[in-house]
């Protein structure tokens, strides 16, 4: 029986929006399978995930790193922050207000979520 409630179908309808470039949707399917689930690693992931799609690289390294606290040994979620922090410096090296706005938020984000966590070991 389909139970759209259910927080497996709510993150295979995520990874389907992110196949389909959805991304805002798909956002919006992992956020509410992360709140049936709050510590779903696969959920994270996929709200990661759905940042990067939707540009919001201080938001997806924020959620890769909690994929990280779940599961330190999840390379993937490793290599896909990697590639945030890539992006983020790569489009930093011409310095503009946007630039330098979205190193600064990522920079309160990372804060934020170390506090919260009493600090991360990685």
């Amino acid at each position: 029986m389909f139970d759209p409630t259910n927080h497996f179908i709510l993150g295979n309808l995520s990874h389907v929006y992110l196949v389909l470039e959805e991304y805002q949707t798909a956002l919006d399917y992992a956020d509410r399978a992360c709140k049936k689930i709050p510590n779903w690693e696969k959920g994270f992931y996929r709200k990661a995930q759905a940042y990067v799609g939707l540009k919001n690289y201080s938001q997806a390294a924020v959620w890769f790193l909690k994929v990280l606290l779940v599961n330190p040994q999840n390379d993937i979620a490793h290599k896909s922050l990697t590639k945030v922090f890539v992006e983020v410096l790569t489009k930093s090296t011409n310095p503009s207000s946007q630039n330098t706005a979205v190193i600064d938020d990522l920079a309160s984000s990372l804060d934020g979520l170390i506090e919260v966590h009493g600090g991360i070991v990685l």
